[in-house]
């Protein structure tokens, strides 16, 4: 055992032994919902890109980078989550700067709603995947909330 070895003064290589530590209790925790987790993802990213696809309108720049994002959803499909998750992003991305620069008004707007609410609800999931390391007490009492009336 490492800690043992290292002397009480040694303080920050005790509080860094401590957090690996931390780390692989979550990582032993999280292993099997991992899978689970990286679908869920990629859904959330198909779904946000399919919806792009329909609204984002505008000139040139726009109209290709769609085509682009449709085809990345098409030949992502088979992919595995990881790598569906990072083809789909890749081509929002470059949705987003166009419809930025040839974009209608309307579809920037539109686009621009669902992005952040698919952001709002991402951002909850990751905060709850991550609430095990202990970082954010805000989620942690949000789930406990939510647990208690659900009981």
């Amino acid at each position: 055992m490492v800690m043992p070895a290292l002397p009480k003064e040694a303080s920050l290589a005790r509080e860094q032994v401590e957090l690996v530590i931390g780390h692989l209790q979550i990582t032993l925790a999280q292993y099997d919902q991992t899978p689970g987790f990286e679908r869920q993802e990629a859904e959330d990213f198909r779904d946000l890109a399919a919806t792009v696809v329909s609204l984002a309108k505008g000139g040139s720049s726009t109209t290709a980078t769609v085509d682009a994002l449709q085809k990345a959803l098409d030949a992502s499909i088979d992919l595995a989550a990881l790598e569906q998750t990072a083809v789909i992003q890749k081509a929002l991305d470059d949705v987003l700067i166009a419809l930025e620069a040839d974009g209608t008004c309307e579809a920037q707007s539109a686009v621009r709603t669902r992005v952040l609410e698919v952001a709002a609800h991402r951002a909850d999931v990751d905060r709850r995947w991550f609430s095990l390391m202990g970082f954010d007490p805000e989620i942690v009492e949000k789930m406990s909330a939510q647990a208690a009336t659900a009981s």
